[in-house]
């Protein structure tokens, strides 16, 4: 297995063509499988997590491989954004994305996911805030996930950081939430604080009847070599660490995170948010869900851990990693588990 989960094949006979069309849930998936990963045991699993979303939710796909989980939120009303550092899920995400006529409402990055987290998330998520919007982020990297938890913790401290480098400076290219103008139906770009690029909210020209803006569509590509200056130093009027008192001058963000992980058999589901609360530095409370996917191998299962990342985490108000695990309790084969008293 490579760096990007695809594997090294060798066409043994016929023509040397590993390019594919897939149909999942009634959406089309175009990739080369040589290239990619692509599962089509999760099928259900996408399906699952797309169920979770409303159509006016908001949707950051850290790991977004071709789209398996990004094209049907956007297919479904969602405005998503979708990350993938590999360059060709990257290329193939962009084509699937118009291949299902979902362009208007994706913009695509080619990012490492915690810069992805820490600058495109975080560049917007006041925003959300600020017109009580649902942020869902999808991390589907079982292997490694979890650590990239971190990067959330102090996402409003100081606004959007770089957790590998001491100076901000200005964005140019992290795009606005795009749904800002959904209620307005204008392209007005009410956060260039955060962003020089305005992105337009794809459902405004039907509200509106407007033509459509090619320099403000939501169908814009941000690759890692355009993103090397993304960040925005800290304005005097943001909450400084710890002020949670200042949180509803701009309304309390709400950032639901489907994070996958992998485990050993025994105490799954208490192992899954072990790794979880140890990756985000935090406990994530009694309502977070522990769901049991699949069984990868002998002793190995994949599990999904839903919750919502704590107010002060994103804050940055993060002491030791918990140490003691909570006391859980078991819920069947695909069950949720929660705290016990």
């Amino acid at each position: 297995e490579s760096t990007f989960r695809n594997f090294s094949m060798e066409v043994l006979a016929g023509e040397k063509n590993t390019q594919v069309e897939v149909k999942q849930n009634g959406l089309r998936f175009q990739f080369d499988f040589a290239q990619v990963y692509w599962n089509p045991r999760l099928s259900t699993e996408h399906s699952r997590v797309v169920s979770l979303l409303n159509r006016d939710d908001v949707l950051y796909d850290v790991f977004a491989g071709v789209g398996p989980f990004a094209v049907p939120a956007a297919h479904k009303g969602c405005v998503v954004f979708a990350n993938d550092l590999n360059p060709h899920s990257f290329s193939w995400l962009k084509r699937n994305v118009e291949l299902n006529k979902v362009s208007g409402r994706v913009s695509t990055f080619n990012l490492d996911g915690r810069k992805f987290i820490r600058t495109v998330l975080g560049c917007n998520l006041r925003e959300h805030a600020k017109k009580g919007a649902r942020v869902h982020v999808c991390m589907n990297l079982p292997s490694l996930a979890t650590e990239f938890l971190d990067a959330f913790i102090g996402l409003l401290e100081n606004g959007p950081a770089s957790p590998d480098s001491s100076e901000n400076t200005a964005s140019k290219d992290v795009p606005k939430d795009p749904s800002a103008n959904r209620s307005a139906g204008t392209t007005e770009d009410s956060s260039a604080d955060c962003s020089a690029r305005s992105v337009k909210d794809p459902s405004a020209d039907h509200l509106t009847g407007s033509a459509k803006d090619p320099l403000t569509d939501l169908s814009v590509d941000h690759s890692a070599e355009s993103t090397e200056d993304l960040l925005q130093g800290p304005s005097a009027e943001e909450p400084s660490k710890g002020s949670s008192e200042k949180l509803p001058e701009w309304g309390k963000p709400v950032v639901r995170v489907h994070c996958y992980c992998f485990v050993k058999e025994e105490d799954r589901f208490g192992e899954a948010r072990k790794k979880v609360e140890e990756g985000l530095g935090s406990p994530i409370g009694c309502d977070a869900e522990v769901k049991f996917v699949r069984s990868v191998a002998p002793n190995k299962d994949m599990m999904r851990v839903t919750f919502d990342v704590p107010t002060e985490v994103l804050l940055g108000n993060v002491g030791s990693p918990p140490t003691k695990r909570s006391k859980l309790e078991k819920g069947g084969t695909d069950g949720t588990v929660g705290c016990g008293n």
